[in-house]
């Protein structure tokens, strides 16, 4: 199967060399994915860490209209509770803005992306964003207000930490603390909060003891 990308704006190693995809083509090969160009020397990817693991071509791993692919991963955002699955949203949502032509909302979301996960991909889309917007900078507060304005979920759902807290106290009062700790780490990936943090102390000091 190949797949014509014209309209694709992403990177592979991250270099910044290789950051437009337009008029590539990618073949699926397997357990492979070749992407090649005239006058460029193709290159090859494992499916798996291509699709699932970077986050790159997000416009071929949907194989659907731009809109298709917002209201896809809107919805995944809601339900998401590993930091590493809420930035991947954030990225992919800042993918459908950069296609959009809205840079500011993708700058945004890609810097907000950061906060759950340092990735380089992220870095390299906000470094093409700067170079095709005079380096525009935005604090935090400014993208959290810019995504907010977009009606786009901040943060992991309210929903998802009510039931991770449900489950601390059920575990806590239970003195199941395996459990517990499993639940108040990924609490404290999620908020990054000293309370939890205290918590995690404490219950890894009732293990050991």
């Amino acid at each position: 199967m190949k797949v014509h990308c014209d309209k694709v704006l992403t990177t592979d190693d991250f270099d910044v060399e290789y950051a437009s995809w337009k008029g590539r083509t990618l073949t699926v090969m397997g357990d492979y994915i070749k992407v090649s160009q005239d006058g460029v020397q193709p290159r090859y990817f494992d499916t798996v860490y291509l699709f699932e693991n970077s986050g790159v071509l997000v416009g071929f791993k949907y194989g659907t209209p731009l809109n298709e692919c917002f209201i896809r991963t809107s919805d995944a955002l809601k339900y998401s509770y590993y930091p590493q699955d809420i930035a991947r949203c954030y990225r992919n949502l800042g993918y459908y803005y950069v296609e959009e032509n809205d840079f500011k909302t993708a700058l945004a979301l890609y810097i907000y992306s950061m906060e759950y996960e340092a990735s380089p991909l992220a870095y390299a889309e906000i470094k093409f964003i700067q170079s095709k917007t005079g380096n525009m900078e935005l604090s935090l507060n400014e993208c959290i207000d810019i995504i907010e304005g977009k009606n786009i979920q901040v943060g992991p759902n309210p929903f998802i930490l009510d039931t991770l807290d449900e489950f601390i106290r059920e575990y806590e009062e239970n003195k199941l603390y395996n459990q517990l700790l499993y639940f108040l780490e990924l609490r404290f990936d999620l908020k990054n909060d000293v309370e939890t943090l205290g918590k995690i102390n404490d219950t890894r000091e009732r293990l050991e003891n």
